[in-house]
């Protein structure tokens, strides 16, 4: 069954293209009525989200629960190595991302793919 209910999660110094670019595209199914039942809501690790050039972005909600959601997708960016050392963000994606080696610090020190982001997109849809 494809994911239905997408969840974005954004934090401090991500790259707002990579953020961006699956929004947009992930945005119009349900708009273009391919399929009306998708949904997504942006979650953040802040009230207020500034990526790595400035750009400031407010969520939907902070830290929301992701049990509801299919699929979590997760941007690059700089920020994700300040993500990784906050313990809050680690903790919150192991309630759904529970084999993301790079982020739930289980000592693998280079991801499976190329980006940090990428392992924990498949991740999630484990």
């Amino acid at each position: 069954m494809p994911p239905k209910r997408i969840a974005f999660l954004v934090f401090p110094r991500l790259t707002m293209l990579d953020f961006i670019g699956a929004y947009d595209a992930l945005r119009r199914v349900a708009a273009m009525s391919i399929d009306a039942e998708v949904t997504h809501r942006i979650i953040g690790t802040d009230a207020e989200i500034v990526d790595e050039s400035g750009l400031k972005l407010t969520p939907d909600s902070v830290y929301e629960d992701l049990s509801k959601f299919d699929l979590l997708y997760v941007a690059g960016g700089l920020g994700t190595v300040t993500l990784m050392d906050n313990r809050r963000a680690v903790d919150y994606l192991k309630t759904c991302c529970s084999a993301a080696p790079a982020i739930s610090k289980t000592g693998a020190r280079r991801p499976t793919t190329r980006r940090w982001s990428s392992c924990v997109r498949s991740a999630a849809r484990w």
